[in-house]
């Protein structure tokens, strides 16, 4: 299997005062997934392979996503305001070169936002965002040919699928004083067609799987985010949250709680800094199950040299190897626990030299290990 993907971004802004902004971003992605699997039969009897040409899969699959993405901010009477309109358009396709068929999808949508903040006094202040985001299905959810890869479980997308829909609704407050911040955030989720997997058993050691838009979904959040300077050189960050989460639809009713923390130490010297991210996530309820409880780590370190004008950066996701995707799965016919444990040790080393001026100092964390599998 090979994945090759291209992203580009382009954007305008013009201020016309301090009342109004005029911003526009242009952005786009190009996927292609190349899937090859070849599948043989153990004659035992002659030690010979014999290859089983109808269980074989010779796919492409494209995706194309364009996004425009206008927007209004500015200031009036001390208010800051936002004010956007993203439209999406997807175009996707999975060609079958064994069978000589074709799939096509084309799915259009529009995400308003709205944000306003405003001080309620000094060095405190309070944030009313509202949005809605668009989740499109994944190849794998789409692809309606089957795939024999897991004996256990058949896997198969449904073509059918239609892109869920989640409104955000935010309130938020700030306080900052010289060495310590505090934010609290409380959101409401309802999302509509939430894409999930539906299992049906077809005897007592082979599932089959597919998607389908079983759903709606409601999360209720609050999250507290704590930063202290304790000296000049350390910084630790907390982030605690809880979610109720209520998933329902004809013949699915699950709800319940879960709470997830985070703790990022950052150190901080004039040619080195230093940051670790630990994280712990609480059971959760999906449709149908419920995800087991996971811990892991992520360190990160960058060296600045040549008076600033080269950097090297380290990065570990998962250190210790802990992070897993463990989960049981259960119906009225079925009951399933799953044990996963996918590649989550990753380690990138980066060097940037700055011909001119200094090398950006940020020390962010490595978000390439989250990128979905869509095969």
């Amino acid at each position: 299997n090979l994945d090759k993907s291209y992203d580009w971004s382009v954007s305008y802004t013009n201020p016309f005062s301090s009342i109004i902004k005029l911003s526009t971003n242009l952005s786009g992605d190009y996927k292609r997934l190349l899937m090859s699997s070849h599948y043989y039969l153990l004659d035992s009897a002659k030690n010979n392979f014999y290859e089983q040409n109808n269980l074989a899969i010779n796919q492409n699959y494209d995706d194309y996503i364009h996004r425009i993405a206008p927007g209004l901010n500015g200031i009036i009477l001390g208010v800051q305001y936002g004010i956007g309109l993203q439209v999406n358009i997807k175009n996707s396709s999975a060609t079958n070169y064994l069978y000589e068929t074709n799939y096509h999808n084309n799915f259009i949508s529009y995400d308003p936002s709205l944000r306003l903040s405003f001080d309620i006094c000094a060095r405190n202040s309070l944030t009313l965002y509202c949005f809605s985001s668009t989740g499109f299905p994944l190849n794998k959810q789409l692809n309606p040919y089957v795939d024999y890869s897991d004996s256990t479980n058949i896997t198969s997308g449904n073509p059918e699928l239609k892109p869920s829909k989640n409104n955000f609704y935010s309130f938020a407050y700030s306080h900052n004083e010289m060495d310590l911040s505090l934010r609290i955030n409380a959101r409401y989720i309802n999302g509509t067609d939430i894409i999930d997997q539906v299992i049906t058993p077809i005897n007592e050691r082979v599932i089959m799987t597919t998607y389908k838009n079983i759903a709606s979904q409601k999360s209720w959040e609050l999250n507290l985010d704590l930063e202290n300077y304790f000296y000049k050189w350390l910084e630790v960050e907390s982030v605690l949250a809880t979610k109720k989460l209520e998933y329902i639809s004809p013949g699915i009713f699950n709800q319940g709680f879960n709470w997830s923390a985070n703790i990022l130490p950052s150190l901080s010297f004039d040619i080195l800094k230093f940051k670790f991210d630990i994280n712990y996530l609480s059971p959760s309820v999906i449709a149908q199950g419920k995800t087991k409880s996971t811990f892991y780590v992520n360190t990160a370190a960058k060296l600045f040299l040549f008076n600033k004008s080269l950097s090297i950066s380290l990065r570990i996701s998962d250190i210790f190897n802990t992070r897993n995707n463990n989960n049981d799965q259960y119906g009225t016919t079925f009951s399933i626990s799953n044990k996963i444990k996918q590649v989550t040790r990753i380690v990138s080393l980066n060097l940037a030299y700055y011909f001119q001026g200094t090398v950006d100092e940020k020390l962010e964390e490595d978000k390439s290990d989250e990128l979905k599998d869509d095969f």
